[in-house]
């Protein structure tokens, strides 16, 4: 799994990703990306496979611990970063699936984040998108944190970035704003569900 990295740097306004590559996330270091839609995100760590932004209809990507993505060459290569991809899913899922409080999951995700990261980088990672991963509400983050770590996701951090998708309009408010309109139980995981059924059916016939 190797080629040319492609590193993702502090201060540029889009991601520039090959649409005729299969990329995945190194395994060289502790990073990953948040992968937002408008009612949901995933969370894709080191060694899975990750498509481009313009191809998914992302609306924001945000980046944690600056991850360099490889390309995916050969058969083995590429089954193994699908195979990886739908772990990190099903990590998720196994926290979406903790508990029917909106709250116990939150701690449950800030407790698994820090754990794989830190605690000062888990505070950088805005709320709404925290929310977005497990189906909860952005308040709902902010009554679980606290106070030092509110203000953090606030602050600019070389460790946590947020860039716009390539071609697609750019959002009315800033992009990781992602309004959630109800707290959910189910959807998430049945989502979570399809989509690793999607990406195992493409591991197949790779």
């Amino acid at each position: 799994m190797s080629v040319e990295p492609l590193t993702f740097h502090p201060g540029d306004s889009k991601i520039w990703l090959p649409s005729d590559s299969l990329l995945a996330i190194s395994e060289q270091k502790k990073s990953g990306l948040i992968l937002c839609k408008t009612y949901y995100a995933e969370f894709v760590g080191p060694g899975a496979a990750v498509s481009t932004p313009e191809t998914e209809g992302y609306t924001a990507v945000i980046t944690i611990g600056s991850p360099i993505l490889v390309t995916a060459q050969g058969w083995e290569s590429r089954q193994r970063a699908y195979g990886r991809r739908i772990q990190w899913m099903r990590w998720l899922e196994k926290i979406t699936h903790h508990s029917d409080d909106p709250q116990a999951r939150v701690e449950k995700l800030i407790s698994s984040f820090e754990a794989f990261f830190s605690s000062e980088i888990v505070a950088k990672i805005p709320d709404d998108v925290l929310a977005l991963l497990v189906g909860a509400l952005p308040q709902t983050v902010r009554a679980v944190r606290p106070p030092s770590a509110e203000s953090a996701s606030k602050n600019d951090s070389g460790a946590v970035s947020c860039w716009e998708p390539i071609a697609t309009p750019a959002p009315a408010t800033p992009s990781y704003q992602l309004a959630i309109s109800q707290e959910r139980t189910s959807t998430k995981s049945d989502r979570a569900s399809k989509n690793s059924s999607r990406i195992t059916s493409l591991a197949r016939s790779a």
